[in-house]
């Protein structure tokens, strides 16, 4: 396809858009800030204080909360706690979740002049920061996300924020919450918390994981009353108490009301001597204690929306703030409140997900930020381990606030696997029963019913899909708005608002709608947005998944109950709700710049049918040599959006020459913009992968399409990044592949540190230095690995390297596999009879919840073949038809297949792929890649009760034959079948792309 010039020229012209000077009105980010969830709050005397929050929202009032202005902010990432000493000296921290990379980074804001201005004292060198608290003007605390390069996740500074040191700690985990003191000595005290009962205690410098173990619930604020005696609160009615600064955690003196437990997630503490209050979600209930905890009392708010923070000043007068901006006082000890800001607001539109992918952030962006109608975002069914779970419910959250939703819930009691999310409907329940004594439905009808009560929403929309999860969604969504809704304890003023509809929504197929269906399309420009919905701040999408992904063309929704939109058809999923501008559901008006409007509409217009264009025209090499002209006039994200779609079509096209040099234009043209980390990451892949290097050795005789060199960028570009070009045309060689590789670590360590610290990228190093024959360095990259504070999985991964580099002691606690020579080749005729199978070492596959196989496979090789058998137990095997000709890359997803991924350079990252069902039928790919197309062979057979597969895999499609004596492969298998579980060697992985879903596979 040739590009028109007509098209180069109006997209060279298309002017660079900036905020029109001048403009009073206010805009959708003022409204956005203004009415943003507010995350902490803190008061220097009884008139001086100041509350942030989402979108980076400061807020300040001088008069004791009566009247609060908004401040200007450096930053629009979320900001999640606030400290101040006095009137004129404070700090704010916060941070964000990096689009596609999910890299966590903080923001540290100073003040001294009470929050007029603010400085940035700390941006993107430290991990996200949730809390935060400082002695002196020097001296002071803050804690956040465990990361690889910071594991504690606590830093302290002696310069008023600029610097900070990290606390040593073991295994990276995410603080939700902290408080922090000084003992008797002068040290620093304090306690952290996180989700599914982490907690640690902090001591000096020193972090102590606490002794308690096996809660799921997350605890969501810390409160210390000294440096030995605090509060913890969470999840499910979570209250807890300590007397050792935090390293042991136990039931307060008397219990709570026991009905609150099921009712009530807690998410605020504040405690002054004896005295502990205690808030979250609903609001509709402070929970409070004058003696330290042997009697309670509550006293309503007269607010739904959830509670986040409290404070006090005295034993008297204190504050707290939520979701949707609230802010309540109290002059009376806690006995009574009154609502100072925001007020009986609450949601018009409730979304539900099963997992974080499901988010429609098009259809959000439309709904929420353009109508301005509020919107709570809920995951009921989260990963088990806090390690996955955090960082999910994080990147959730980030993800639903940068497209217009003022709230994200995430629940805790129906922990998934890592494979749950693949179950159909039935097992999934009962795996779910298994953990909470029969009782999954009924708490997911819970989580749905505390929905309803704190949001009160108009609308409440569920995924329309067929796996598990989204079942089980719907139904408990179902049921709850069929039930009465129970009045709890404590929930007075709660009833229901009128019963919402319920909408189950999709990406839009483009078949005709059916009844009561509805569609939005996401490619419509929406003036208040200065973009169409699937342009606007698109890297909502790169926070739900590492991969680049275009937007759908539309959404489609269809009611399931309740009153559906009048006439039907309607693109407005709030249709018929009552829901006027500056109403309790819905968001004053915003203005957009009308100045500029026109010009926004020229260019989305042309963003959009390029777009098209990239879209209809995928792999076509014309695009390479017009990149720099297709981008002009486009702001950073966009551009880097459009060559992201550019690479990605020449990626599926199979021309990876192509996509790596667009995404190093990409970095260097847009260095600041989301995508460009990722485009780093996968430069660094592609070039150190020896697998896509073998195969592109051995493709570069027989592929006659040119290559290109390096793109050309304009003078001026990043200078720290730059890789030598070719000598001569053609393939790169290995040696240019890990030079270009190792170029490119060396740039992530000096100017993406976060990004070189994580454990993948330091294999990624590990292995191009093996393979350019620095042994040396290799090896002490693993063990420098096998002693850091990273995360299990790469630290057994390390600790294979040593013990592979130096097979001395004990093996690692990596599973192991044997490859034996064989002098005779099996005959494939999948009858398994053949002297080769009865010498090899089955390798049994099972599942993490039962250890008992269900399918074996053994491995042998001689000089040219590898040579696999597969024997599964099967009640029903499907019959084999040898007259049935086999069609190249197959769909097996409706069949019982086994699939075995073979990393031949243990880095993890790449990895060959090989998938055969029990009719013998295959599928292959190489890092995703479908064009890879190997020369293999199959045979199969089958009996009452199993089938079997032999297979021979030429050694040369994989590696160099040569090379093969004493080598060894990181090797996966995992058998799948529709509607079961599935088994694997090794079991257990948290996910498929973990190095522990990989053993070792050690040829003689």
């Amino acid at each position: 396809m040739r590009l028109t010039a007509t098209l180069i020229g109006l997209l060279s012209a298309a002017p660079t858009l900036l905020a029109a000077p001048g403009d009073s009105h206010r805009t959708l980010t003022d409204v956005l800030a203004d009415e943003a969830s507010l995350r902490d709050v803190t008061f220097a005397d009884a008139d001086h204080g100041w509350a942030v929050g989402d979108h980076g929202a400061i807020l300040r009032t001088t008069d004791g909360g009566d009247r609060w202005r908004r401040l200007e902010s450096p930053t629009h990432d979320r900001l999640d706690g606030v400290c101040f000493l006095n009137a004129n000296r404070g700090w704010a921290v916060g941070g964000a979740v990096r689009p596609y990379t999910h890299e966590s980074r903080g923001v540290v804001l100073g003040t001294t002049d009470g929050g007029r201005t603010w400085e940035t004292l700390s941006s993107g060198q430290l991990p996200r920061l949730r809390c935060v608290h400082f002695f002196d003007a020097a001296r002071g605390v803050a804690a956040g996300d465990g990361t690889a390069q910071h594991p504690s996740g606590i830093f302290t500074t002696d310069d008023g924020g600029r610097h900070w040191r990290p606390l040593p700690g073991g295994e990276p985990r995410q603080w939700l919450a902290g408080d922090f003191t000084q003992d008797r000595l002068g040290e620093l005290a304090g306690a952290v918390a996180g989700l599914r009962g982490e907690s640690a205690r902090v001591a000096g410098r020193k972090v102590k994981p606490s002794l308690n173990a096996g809660d799921l619930r997350g605890g969501y604020a810390v409160a210390m009353r000294d440096a030995a005696r605090g509060w913890l609160v969470g999840d499910g009615g979570l209250v807890r108490v300590t007397e050792d600064g935090g390293q042991a955690w136990s039931d307060p003196p008397a219990d709570p009301p026991e009905a609150l437990n099921d009712s009530y997630d807690w998410r605020a503490a504040a405690v002054r001597g004896d005295r502990v209050w205690i808030a979250g979600s609903p609001g509709a209930l402070v929970l409070a204690s004058e003696d330290g905890g042997a009697t309670w009392s509550t006293a309503n708010t007269g607010v739904t929306t959830p509670i986040t923070a409290m404070t006090f000043i005295d034993d008297r007068v204190g504050w707290a703030v939520g979701e949707m901006g609230i802010v309540l006082t109290t002059r009376n000890g806690g006995r009574t409140w009154r609502t100072q800001r925001g007020g009986g607001r609450r949601a018009a539109l409730a979304v539900l997900v099963a997992t974080i992918d499901q988010l429609p952030t098009e259809l959000l962006a439309s709904v929420s930020a353009a109508e301005g109608h509020r919107t709570v975002v809920h995951a009921p069914l989260t990963p088990e381990s806090a390690e996955t779970a955090g960082p999910l419910s994080c990147r959730l959250a980030d993800a639903s606030t940068l497209v217009g939703a003022d709230a994200t819930r995430v629940g805790w009691s129906l922990p998934l696997t890592a494979t749950d999310a693949t179950l159909p409907a039935g097992l999934l329940r009962e795996r779910l029963d298994r953990l909470t004594d029969g009782r999954s439905h009924e708490l997911l009808v819970a989580e749905v019913q505390k929905l309803l009560a704190a949001y009160r929403p108009d609308v409440i929309a569920i995924p329309a899909g067929e796996d598990g999860p989204s079942i089980l969604l719907a139904e408990a969504a179902t049921e709850a708005l069929e039930r009465p809704l129970v009045v709890q304890h404590g929930w007075a003023g709660l009833e229901r608002h009128p019963t919402p509809r319920l909408v189950a929504y999709r990406a839009d197929d483009g078949s005709p709608l059916g009844a009561e269906e509805s569609r939005l399309s996401t490619g419509d420009f929406a003036p208040l947005l200065g973009a169409t919905p699937s342009q606007w701040r698109r890297g909502a999408r790169g926070l739900l998944s590492a991969d680049y992904h275009a937007a759908p063309a539309a959404h489609r929704w269809r009611t399931l109950a309740g009153r559906a939109a009048a006439g039907g058809g309607s693109d407005n999923l709030l249709a018929g709700a009552v829901t006027a501008r500056g109403g309790d559901a819905r968001r004053p008006a915003a203005m957009a710049g009308v100045n500029r409007l026109d010009q926004l509409r020229r260019v989305a217009g042309k963003r959009r049918n390029l777009e098209r264009l990239l879209d209809q025209a995928q792999g076509d090499p014309a695009w390479a040599g017009q990149v720099v002209n297709l981008t002009g006039g486009l702001d950073a994200e966009a551009g880097a959006e459009l060559l992201g779609q550019l690479a990605e079509g020449y990626r599926q096209a199979g021309r990876y020459e192509l996509a790596a040099n667009t995404l190093y234009l990409l970095a260097r043209r847009y260095p600041d913009a989301p995508l460009a980390d990722a485009a780093l990451l996968w430069l660094v892949r592609y070039y150190a992968s020896g697998e896509r290097a073998h195969v592109d050795s051995r493709s570069a005789g027989v592929d006659a399409r040119p290559n290109e060199t390096l793109a050309n960028m304009p003078s001026g570009a990043n200078p720290a990044l730059r890789l030598a070009p070719r000598e001569v045309t053609g393939t790169l060689s290995s040696e240019e592949r890990l030079d270009r590789a190792a170029a490119l670590i060396d740039f992530l360590e000096q100017a993406r540190p976060g990004l070189y610290a994580d454990p993948a990228t330091r294999f990624l190093q590990a292995t191009t230095q093996r393979a350019r024959g620095f042994g040396g360095d290799a090896d002490k990259a693993a063990l420098v690995l096998s002693k850091q504070s990273i995360a299990k999985p790469w630290r057994r991964a390390a600790e294979a390297e040593r013990w592979l580099a130096k097979p001395e002691g004990l093996p690692p606690a990596k599973p192991i596999a044997n490859c034996r020579f064989t002098p005779r080749r099996p005959l494939l005729d999948g009858r398994l009879d053949d002297a080769t199978w009865s010498q090899a070492t089955p390798i049994r596959l099972a599942t993490a919840d039962d250890p008992e196989p269900t399918a074996s496979v053994r491995v042998a090789h001689d000089e040219a073949f590898l040579y696999v058998a597969i024997e599964a137990e099967s009640a029903t095997p499907e019959t084999v038809d040898p007259k049935t000709a086999r069609p190249r890359d197959a769909d097996l997803a409706d069949h019982d297949r086994v699939r075995l991924r073979i990393d031949t350079d243990r880095d993890y990252t790449t990895a060959f792929e090989l998938t055969i069902d029990a009719r013998g039928w295959t599928h292959d790919a190489l890092w995703r890649d479908v064009n890879w197309k190997p020369t293999w062979y199959v045979a199969a057979d089958t009996d009452e009760s199993h089938w079997r597969v032999e297979a021979a895999i030429p050694l040369a499609e994989l590696a160099d034959p040569e090379q093969l004596a004493r080598a060894a492969w990181a090797v996966s298998l995992e058998r799948l079948r529709p509607g079961e579980a599935p088994a694997a060697w090794p079991a257990g992985a948290e996910r498929a792309d973990s190095p522990d879903a990989f053993g070792l596979l050690l040829f003689d």
